[in-house]
Parts: C-alpha cells; structure tokens; sequence
C-alpha cells in the first residue's frame, strides 16, 4: 500500500520581507507597518490625527487639537452653559491648555474668567459702557467702572443714589416673577422659568 506523499507546505512571499527595515519596502507598505504597530493620537472632537505638538492630552486620556481647543474656550465665553470647559466632567484649565491656544484668547479668557467666576456680577448701568465690574472695585455697595469712571448701586444695578433704592423697573419684574412663580437663582440672582424637570435650581 503506497502513501500519497505530503502536499508541499505554503509558502508565504512576504515572509522574507518582514524583518526588513521600512525604508526597503515601500511607501505604502512602511505606512501600513506603522499603523498596525502604533496607534497615532487622535483629537476627540474633529477625529483628525495632527501631529503630536499639537495636541493635548489629559488625565482621562483624551486628546485635543489646537483647533478644536481654541473654539471649545471660544464658546466657553459667549455661552455660560459651556463654562468651563470640560472634559469627562474635568475642567481643562487655562494653564494646561495655554500652550495650544493664541495668545491673544488666552489673555481675553483669563479676564473673563473672573466675570464668569462671579455669583452676582454688577455691570454699568450706562447703556453705552455696560462693562463687567470686577468685585475689587466695588466698596460699600458701590461699583465704580474703570472704563468710563461712573458709579453703579451695587444692589439695584442701577446709577449711584442715596438712600434706599428706588427701582420701580426692577419691582415690575419681580412682582411679575412671583405671578408666573419664577423662582431667583441664590448664586447669581437671575430669574429663572421652569420648564420641566426638578425644582432645584442648580
């Protein structure tokens, strides 16, 4: 009784190419060596892969592109909502993102960050200057504006007076509140309108 002999074994062609060094093989197959051994960092926003310097990573592991990080600080500022800028409920700080942002957004956000800190912010009253006044400059109920050097009541938002305040607008509002049951915001004293949801102001 004969034996069939053995089928030949498989021959793999590249596995001699597989100890070379990448810049033998070419452009296309060095490119897939490096993907399926090293995975490149990606920006968790817009999903792109820039290079390393420009990206930055934090405790949780996440990356962001300077791109993405300038608009997420962008917003930051012009939406409350967005303030600060988080990261799996993490603030990412200004001081940890400095290097990646211009430096011209970086000083406008380091000033907005006090205004935006503040639980209850006094501005001008003058329509014309309506600028944030920062608590330093507020001394015995009265905020003195250093862009245009007028005096606001600290309590009414209204000009300097003396005596109790007098402001009639400010009881329509809040005779109004109570009529459709607003209910006053403890930190920042803005009035706030329930939707849905719980009765915790947050």
């Amino acid at each position: 009784m004969s034996v069939a002999p053995a089928p030949p074994a498989l021959i793999d062609p590249f596995e001699s190419l597989r100890n070379w060094p990448a810049f033998y093989l070419s452009p296309q197959l060095a490119m897939d060596s490096d993907t399926a051994t090293e995975q490149e960092p990606q920006c968790r926003i817009c999903g792109d892969f820039p290079p390393s310097e420009q990206l930055l990573k934090l405790r949780c592991e996440c990356h962001y592109c300077d791109g993405c990080l300038e608009r997420l600080f962008t917003i930051a500022m012009k939406d409350e909502g967005s303030y600060p800028p988080r990261c799996h409920r993490r603030t990412i700080s200004l001081n940890l993102a400095r290097r990646h942002l211009p430096k011209t957004l970086a000083r406008i956000y380091r000033g907005k960050t006090l205004e935006l800190s503040t639980k209850d912010r006094t501005y001008c009253h003058k329509v014309t200057c309506n600028v944030f006044i920062a608590p330093h400059s507020i001394h015995n109920g009265q905020a003195f504006c250093q862009k245009c050097r007028s005096v606001t009541c600290q309590k009414c938002k209204e000009a300097e007076h003396f005596g109790a305040c007098a402001n009639t607008g400010f009881e329509l509002v809040r005779g109004l509140a109570m009529q459709q049951k607003w209910q006053q915001c403890p930190d920042c004293k803005r009035l706030v309108e329930k939707i849905d949801g719980c009765n915790h102001v947050l």
